[in-house]
């Protein structure tokens, strides 16, 4: 409504569509985060503090590396994806999109401790982090920058940013203070250790680049793939520990037979339909 009075009902279409990527990233990791919230609401009705903290140190690790992956992911493929969804005439949305995708990255880092303080029954710093980061900071910060002359979609692409980046830190430090964790340990655990296999991966990234001059969107995808699969390579040999290797091992078993039965099924009915 904001941008439509301030600027134009064309711009609003635009913006619909560059923030429509970190909408689609924001469901994905929430839907895998959900159950956090009662299995935090389980820990704090035992008053087992242990297990809350290490709880939820392991899914911000978890949605750290998640996250970093598919941001990676996104940086090589962008212009390819707004190409094929929307047409040529809107690859310019790219910066912007990577912009807002960066915010609502930053922001999904902290979903662990969103749905951790929901078991706690924490809403009303939930409710603070969401009213200061995802209404008053983008606001403001639109509002401000517009007036100042800046391009109106530059204006609400860091207007959004740094909102999102506003209520995934109060959510994060609302959580550490409630579970009684080091913040510095959240800080190397949570996020340093989890980040440095995508540095490696965009290292990579740059690296093939420079070297090979790689064009086009088979040669690009190829590059995305390798650089998720580093990412999460990385992170398994050197970075997770005994227990999170197991997990990740029963995650990939569960994948693998989902697809497996997901590809069954299809097998079976292009057999059964009277056109095979």
């Amino acid at each position: 409504w904001l941008a439509g009075m301030l600027v134009s009902t064309s711009f609003v279409a635009h913006l619909a569509i560059f923030l429509m990527p970190g909408a689609m990233l924001a469901q994905v990791v929430q839907a895998m985060t959900i159950t956090v919230m009662p299995a935090a609401s389980a820990y704090d009705a035992s008053e087992n503090r242990v297990m809350l903290r290490e709880l939820f140190l392991k899914s911000t690790r978890y949605t750290v590396v998640l996250v970093s992956a598919g941001f990676l992911a996104a940086l090589i493929l962008v212009r390819d994806v707004l190409r094929l969804w929307v047409g040529p005439e809107y690859e310019f949305l790219d910066v912007y999109t990577l912009i807002h995708l960066a915010g609502v990255a930053i922001l999904m880092c902290a979903s662990g401790a969103h749905q951790t303080l929901k078991g706690l029954g924490a809403l009303r710093g939930i409710f603070m982090a969401f009213v200061i980061g995802l209404v008053a900071v983008p606001v403001a910060v639109f509002a401000g920058l517009f007036a100042a002359g800046m391009s109106p979609y530059m204006a609400v692409s860091i207007g959004l940013l740094l909102g999102n980046i506003s209520a995934g830190v109060l959510q994060l430090r609302r959580c550490a203070r409630a579970v009684e964790m080091d913040r510095m340990d959240l800080v190397v655990r949570g996020f340093i250790q989890p980040l440095a296999p995508a540095a490696a991966g965009l290292a990579l990234v740059f690296g093939i680049f420079a070297w090979t001059g790689l064009d086009g969107l088979a040669g690009r995808a190829a590059v995305a793939a390798a650089a998720v699969a580093l990412v999460f390579g990385i992170f398994y040999v050197f970075v997770a520990g005994p227990e999170e290797r197991r997990q990740f091992r029963d995650f990939a078993l569960m994948v693998r037979e989902r697809l497996g039965g997901v590809l069954g099924r299809s097998s079976s009915a292009r057999k059964e339909s009277p056109d095979s």
